[in-house]
């Protein structure tokens, strides 16, 4: 049987979903196979439905509390956790004019787009940022930081992507973490966390972390919209010193509202944390390494089901990639005019290659909300993609591949 359905039997179906759609009857929603934002849990969604609480009373207050000691257990730190209203970016973007002044030296490690973006940041700020350049797709090493440290001296800070979400790519933050510490001046060591938070052990106080940054909306499973940032005392030292503006984002005010209530300075998204509390709450009736080893068993699902399709993994060491794998499409197959095809014919998003990746892999994210069914449906979906692109897929049953893993593990993510 041709894995591409008819073409007269798909004419059909999409007929009949929309008089369906049109007569009011329940069409499922896309499935997101996406780096972020992610599926997010019906008691998520239903906390976030919850009418509004106002966020100077006492309700609020516990819900922020809840976060803020839940983000503590994530990151595995007693370092403040400062929340702001904003997306991961936005936590960069506060942790940098927070604690380093126009003029002062970053160290970026940079394998990828989301490096690039903080250089840029950086530089917007008026710092001089010096990037530790690789190839995109492959991993940092701590010897190269530490190399680069003793050649240049004394800086303020050291920036390192966790999960480089463009590639895939896992840096070893423990091992960096380390470097940077032995290094002339004792940098800041600064974590991009946005896509690793939930999804790897990130382990705050043990490595010594200054300032960890995250979002909502991807491995912990809550909507978009609320960002922030683990500071430690030698970032709040630093903080005193620095000189950058800032206003929205200014870490005395967060600190100050925080200590009484908690509350945040200027109206949060409350909805947004009403659901972060709860998707918290669910993390951690699992317990964070029953967390990280169902990331493990949906990446490990994708990997067995793409090769078993003849494709190829991008990157140095795909099997660290635990947040997304990046696809290298056939030749002549643009890996864009994949995506728009999964989510045009079959309701499968997926994120393109960003950069110089652009048209050239296919990024399927797989984080830990995500059901093992929709992972199957997916990889089922990618393979009739490809053949009614006129790229047949080389290989054999990407979903008989994915369900072994998923039985072999005696587990089945719902």
């Amino acid at each position: 049987m041709s894995v591409a359905r008819d073409r007269a039997e798909v004419a059909g179906l999409d007929g009949a979903l929309a008089v369906a759609a049109s007569a009011g009857a329940p069409v499922r929603p896309e499935i997101l196979l996406t780096p972020g934002p992610t599926t997010i849990p019906d008691a998520v969604l239903a906390a976030q439905a919850a009418a509004p609480r106002y966020h100077r009373g006492p309700e609020f207050q516990r819900l922020m509390a809840d976060v803020l000691d839940g983000l503590q257990w994530m990151l595995e730190t007693e370092n403040e956790i400062l929340l702001l209203t904003g997306s991961g970016t936005g936590a960069l973007e506060a942790a940098i004019v927070n604690c380093f002044s126009p003029g002062d030296t970053l160290v970026v490690v940079d394998n990828g787009y989301f490096g690039d973006r903080v250089t840029r940041l950086a530089r917007a700020f008026g710092l001089e940022v010096v990037p530790l350049a690789y190839e995109w797709g492959r991993l940092a090493r701590a010897d190269d930081v530490a190399d680069l440290l003793a050649a240049r001296g004394p800086v303020a800070g050291v920036c390192v992507q966790h999960s480089e979400t463009s590639t895939g790519a896992v840096n070893d933050i423990e091992a960096i973490a380390a470097a940077i510490a032995a290094a002339p001046g004792r940098p800041l060591i600064m974590v991009d966390a946005v896509s690793s938070a939930g999804a790897l052990p990130i382990r705050g106080d043990e490595w010594d972390l200054d300032l960890v940054c995250g979002g909502s909306q991807k491995a912990l499973g809550a909507p978009p919209g609320a960002g922030f940032v683990a500071v430690s005392e030698r970032a709040w030292a630093a903080h005193e010193r620095a000189t950058c503006q800032r206003f929205y984002w200014d870490f005395d005010a967060a600190r100050s509202s925080a200590a009484s209530g908690p509350e945040t300075p200027w109206t949060p998204a409350v909805g947004v944390i009403a659901g972060l509390a709860k998707a918290l709450e669910l993390a951690r009736a699992h317990g964070r390494e029953a967390f990280y080893a169902a990331h493990r068993l949906n990446a490990a699902a994708v990997r067995a089901g793409v090769t078993a399709l003849g494709l190829e993994l991008f990157g140095e060491d795909p099997a660290s990639a635990v947040a997304v794998t990046p696809v290298r499409m056939p030749d002549r197959i643009d890996a864009d005019e994949v995506a728009d095809h999964l989510r045009g014919r079959y309701g499968i998003v997926t994120a393109p290659g960003q950069g110089p990746l652009r048209g050239a892999i296919l990024r399927l994210g797989h984080l830990w909300h995500v059901a093992a069914a929709d992972v199957v449906t997916g990889l089922a979906a990618l393979a009739a993609a490809l053949e009614d692109l006129g790229r047949a897929p080389a290989g054999g049953d990407a979903v008989a591949a994915a369900v072994a893993v998923y039985r072999a593990a005696g587990a089945w993510p719902r």
